[in-house]
This record gives structure tokens, sequence and C-alpha cells, in this order.
């Protein structure tokens, strides 16, 4: 977007307009493109991992076959049903929405910023984190009440999954000394406290509880490429391989039986057992498809999600000239871009 305003009077004189459509934005809001004194503008095209606003939400069932939903296209991702399957929370541009699947409204829910958005496992309140750096927070649903906050601002800090009980908060933190890591706050102290559970010297992420509080699921580059294990919790002595090759993005089944992930344009699941001992079976293919939107690519945020009932998936679908597969889309030098940026907005 751009609006000119006058710099001695810091007044706006003229009409904002959307002047890079279609351009990479990661999540945390780095817009990838720069311009020089003389007019030059470079921007990288929206992708399939670097956003942009060619973006819809669609369901899926566990056949391949899609539904979309009726919402217009924009920055969308990290897309994440309720517990009932009754409304998909999901960020559009900087804010978070909320998607009533009854009516097709969707109203804007945060204020301020929001990513990320994390469903309590009763329903209850919605959890995200403002911003990167900014506070992470809780809101019943339907906006009764303000925004309560579970850990202050400072640190990249992010809510990634709530236990049952809707005490108990995964965090991934990013920037530290080990890379990514998973910490465990809890809601309800004096002050906030974070407590390690993943922090070995590799990145881990895409974290998220099983619906019995049992075990936690999650990706890590250990191996030295992405790939998705287990651990048991709250200890952490029962570490185990789910995905025999890559793998990212996982979710849990409903009854925790299962396990969905991704592979590039793949989707596979996983059964698991776990009397007498723990086993996991070979990984089976549901389909692929080159258009759903990968993970994100400075977050490792799952761009998908299962529905309640274990038929169904929402996935963001990338469109236009952004679903051409490329990571961060086709790198685009504009001279002259001045001449245009003026007309655009009446400057």
């Amino acid at each position: 977007m751009a609006i000119p305003f006058d710099l001695e009077s810091l007044e706006v004189t003229g009409n904002q307009s959307t002047v890079l459509p279609m351009m990479t934005v990661f999540s945390g809001g780095a817009s990838q493109y720069g311009f020089s004194e003389t007019g030059t503008l470079i921007y990288a095209a929206a992708g399939q991992l670097g956003g942009g606003t060619g973006r819809q939400l669609a369901m899926v069932d566990l056949e391949g076959n899609e539904t979309p939903l009726p919402l217009p296209a924009g920055q969308l991702d990290s897309p994440r049903y309720s517990p009932d399957g009754g409304m998909i929370a999901y960020r559009d541009g900087a804010e978070i929405r909320i998607y009533n699947v009854a009516t097709g409204a969707s109203p804007q829910f945060s204020s301020g910023g929001g990513m990320y958005p994390v469903w309590s496992p009763t329903g209850d309140y919605l959890y995200y984190t403002e911003a990167v750096g900014a506070a992470g927070v809780r809101r019943p649903p339907d906006g009764s009440e303000v925004a309560t906050e579970v850990f202050p601002a400072g640190g990249q800090n992010f809510i990634r999954s709530v236990a049952p009980g809707d005490s108990l908060i995964l965090v991934r933190r990013n920037g530290g000394a080990t890379g990514r890591d998973l910490l465990v706050t809890r809601m309800g102290l004096p002050e906030t406290e974070f407590d390690g559970y993943l922090t070995a010297q590799w990145n881990e992420g895409n974290s998220e509880f099983s619906p019995d509080g049992k075990w936690v699921a999650y990706q890590s580059d250990e191996s030295g490429g992405p790939r998705i294990y287990v651990h048991s919790f709250p200890d952490i002595t029962g570490q185990r391989s789910i995905s025999p090759g890559p793998g990212t993005d996982p979710a849990w089944s409903p009854d925790g039986n299962t396990i969905y992930y991704r592979n590039g344009s793949q989707f596979l699941s996983v059964d698991l057992t776990f009397e007498p001992s723990f086993s996991v079976s070979a990984p089976k293919l549901l389909f692929e498809e080159e258009t759903y939107t990968r993970q994100i690519v400075n977050g490792w945020v799952s761009n998908w999600d299962i529905h309640p009932d274990g038929e169904n998936f929402v996935v963001v679908v990338t469109t236009g000239a952004a679903a051409s597969g490329s990571a961060l889309g086709e790198i685009h030098l504009v001279v002259n871009w001045f001449e245009e940026l003026i007309a655009r907005t009446d400057g």
C-alpha cells in the first residue's frame, strides 16, 4: 500500500492505493521489495511460501476433492478450525479474522495486530501473538471480553498449542542460541515463566499437543532436513520418529491415532499404536497438489488444519500468478517506478 503526505504538515494529501498486489510478504510482515533513489524498483512476486494477496481458503477431503470457501482472496495464512468445526480462525494481512461456516461471515477478530491463531481445546478462547516481539494473548471468540495477556512483549515468542485444561501453553521461541525451541508456560501465574521443553542444538517448531495432552508432534531439522517426530509430555524421554523421509506441518487426527503431515505438495498420514508399545505405520499418500500454499517461511507455521470430523482439511490455495509452484516467486525489476507510484496515489 502507499499513500502520499506532506512532509511539513504531516497530513495526507492523496488516496491510499495498492501498488504491489502480488508481492511476497513473509509471516512476520517483512515485505520483499526495495527501490533506489532514482525510482528503480525490485520485488519478489508472491510464491508458494512467501505470501501475497493471491490466496484463498478451501476445504479438501481425504481424497483431495476441493471445495473453495466463499471468502475474498487476500494475504491469508494459518487457518485453524474451532473444536466444533463451526468456525475457522485465520490471518488476513496483519489481523486475525474468524470465518463462520454456517453464515459465511468473517469479521475481524484482533485489533492492533494478530498472527498464528490457536484454539483452546474447549473452544472458549482463541490464542494468538499480536506481532513479532509482541505479547501473546487470548480472547473469547465472540469478542465478549478484551484480550488477556498470556505472556508480555519482548523476545520472539509464539503460541503454538494449548493442552487439555486450557492451562498449559506450548510456545515456540525464535532467535535463541539454539535456534527455534519449544517452551511451556502456564496460565494463572503471578509472573510469566517459561520452562524449556525441547531446546536442543537444532530447530524445533510446528508443534501440536495430542488430543489427550500426552504427546507433542513437531517438526525438527536434527537429521539435516525437516522431519516429523513426537515426544512424550511432560517428560521428554520418549521421542519417536514419524516421517521416514522429509516431513513438515504435523496435525493430529481428532482421535489421536493418526498424524497427518506434508512433504512439499504431498499430503500423507501415518497411523499410531500406543499399546502394548508405540509403533508407527508406513506413510500413506493421500493426495498431491502444488497450489496448496506451504508453510510460512520464517515462522515454521502450518498453512492447513484438520476438521474435527477427521474427514476434511482446510488449506490455503495459491491462486493466479502466485500458483507457479516456486518458493518465493519471480524477481521483478521496474525502472521509472516513481512515475507509476505518483499516478496511482494521485500524488
